[in-house]
């Protein structure tokens, strides 16, 4: 619900208190069914809080929005990132790369990626 307050959000909103991602408002009311449907995925997911990867969040953490990515897209043929999977299409092999050297060295910080 927040999620899709966002989205609807225009300039006259106050976001001051909201986490930074929040207040970019990148989301348009466009993707709200799309975003919906993944965020209600998310509900549906395996708390990740029992999830035994503690270690190894950027992986936990991948998998977790990528499941919902794709079941979105399987479900009702829409893709709520097309300029992200456009993006990482053509750059898959430097993306590969750099995701593996972030899992080495710091399997726990996801920041660089979600």
């Amino acid at each position: 619900m927040i999620g899709v307050e966002i989205a609807a959000a225009d300039h006259s909103v106050e976001k001051s208190e909201l986490p930074s991602m929040a207040t970019k408002n990148h989301w348009k009311t466009s993707g709200l069914i799309s975003m919906v449907a993944h965020e209600i995925i998310h509900t549906q997911q395996y708390d990740n809080r029992k999830i035994i990867f503690k270690s190894n969040a950027l992986i936990e953490q991948t998998m977790k929005e990528g499941a919902a990515d794709f079941l979105t897209s399987e479900i009702l043929l829409l893709n709520l990132n097309k300029v992200i999977y456009n993006y990482g299409m053509q750059n898959e092999c430097s993306l590969l790369k750099d995701f593996k050297g972030d899992l080495d060295s710091d399997p726990i910080d996801y920041s660089n990626w979600l």
